[in-house]
């Protein structure tokens, strides 16, 4: 059961950066970080999409999908 915050959409985020073996990269790069963030509560995960505004991540999206070992394509990001 999800809890009752994470139903009103207030989770208890931790943040870190993950090691992703990356496909399609431009610069040819095997393995990129991505700065994700999930609830403690529900499990829900989302990476940050670039570009940071003011020095602050803003744009959030659904990461869900991927787990913390898989191979991501650079267009998913």
């Amino acid at each position: 059961m999800r809890n009752p915050f994470c139903y009103i959409g207030v989770h208890n985020w931790e943040y870190r950066r993950e090691k992703h073996k990356v496909e399609g990269h431009p610069n040819n790069r095997e393995f990129i970080r991505v700065v994700v963030r999930e609830c403690q509560w529900c499990g829900h995960r989302e990476h940050h999409s670039l570009p940071r505004v003011g020095r602050k991540f803003t744009l959030w999206k659904n990461f869900d999908n991927i787990s913390k070992d898989d191979t991501i394509n650079f267009e998913q990001l």
